[in-house]
């Protein structure tokens, strides 16, 4: 939980190899129409058979404590930086 920075992409939400293979798709994060759909064209054509997978259904304890975990992991990274 303590992370020296909070950088929500180091968490493990994300299997490795997709977001090994994502991140070398695009040069930023850019959430307008066109970089977007390109994006979703990259992939597309990179993963032609991939599997759709469903979303497992969470109950709203499991989103609480993973909410509540990020949080703590924010203000420890606040704490850590305002210490320094």
């Amino acid at each position: 939980v303590n992370n020296e920075k909070y950088e929500p992409s180091s968490m493990d939400m994300i299997p490795k190899e997709m977001r090994k293979m994502v991140e070398g798709l695009f040069d930023g994060h850019s959430l307008f129409g066109g970089p977007a759909v390109k994006r979703v064209m990259r992939i597309t054509i990179m993963m032609p058979n991939a599997k759709e997978e469903k979303a497992e259904p969470k109950t709203k304890e499991a989103f609480d404590h993973e909410l509540a975990k990020q949080y703590a992991a924010y203000k420890l990274a606040a704490l850590n930086y305002m210490n320094s």
